[in-house]
């Protein structure tokens, strides 16, 4: 069993370690944060962290849930597989879910996009920033920026990193913009590991015309 390296324990501000978690092959195991740390999102970011190893060598994790996290995994994009329980020495049943989860090939949640070559009538330029969260399969951003007042989209990633979402903004005339894309990611590349995305996009207002943009890691 691997355990997780002292440079991505999950720390509170005064560097107490509050939070531990270790793999086995595609398998997350003793996971656990304390008590008086819980619900402040130190459990989501060490698990992302551990699915993040698993991902480098496995495209499915596994773990076994406990009652009282069992919300979180689901949220988080785990499905339960399995029903199980042990009986302990002492004659105590121990109930826990058994749960997986298909890995996407990209991690969206905290990345920050700029258009790097805006087609037709997109709207969105250089100047517009798109910020990404992700969780389990959700993904949605805000956008602003050039042409761009205020802008939100909402969608799904597929297993290969691909995004389907719908999006909508107010641009610079005050108008409302409507419509939807299917996003494909490009190869990682160059220093830093940066992401670009393939766009095609189609309004479902005003013209309802089509077109490609890429965008590109800030």
């Amino acid at each position: 069993m691997t355990a997780v390296p002292a440079e991505d324990r999950i720390l509170g501000t005064s560097e107490t370690v509050v939070g531990t978690g270790t793999i086995k092959d595609d398998e997350i195991c003793r996971m656990f944060v304390l008590p008086q740390y819980q619900g402040r999102g130190f459990g989501s970011t060490l698990l992302r962290t551990l699915e993040g190893r698993i991902a480098e060598c496995h495209r499915r994790v596994r773990l076994d849930s406990s009652l009282p996290a069992y919300s979180m995994y689901l949220k988080a994009g785990y499905v339960p597989v399995a029903w199980q329980k042990i009986e302990t020495d002492s004659g105590r049943v121990l109930c826990f879910n058994a749960m997986e989860k298909t890995l996407s090939l990209v991690d969206y949640d905290g990345r920050i996009f700029r258009t790097l070559r805006p087609e037709g009538d997109a709207e969105a330029s250089e100047d517009t920033l798109f910020r990404f969260h992700q969780q389990g399969k959700l993904v949605w951003a805000e956008y602003e920026g050039g042409g761009v007042l205020r802008g939100s989209l909402i969608g799904t990633v597929s297993d290969d990193g691909s995004l389907d979402y719908g999006y909508q903004h107010i641009n610079e005339n005050l108008e409302l913009r409507t419509g939807l894309c299917r996003a494909a990611p490009e190869p990682i590349f160059g220093p830093g590991g940066k992401l670009r995305l393939r766009c095609e996009w189609r309004w479902t207002n005003g013209d309802l015309s089509s077109g490609v943009s890429v965008i590109e890691e800030a």
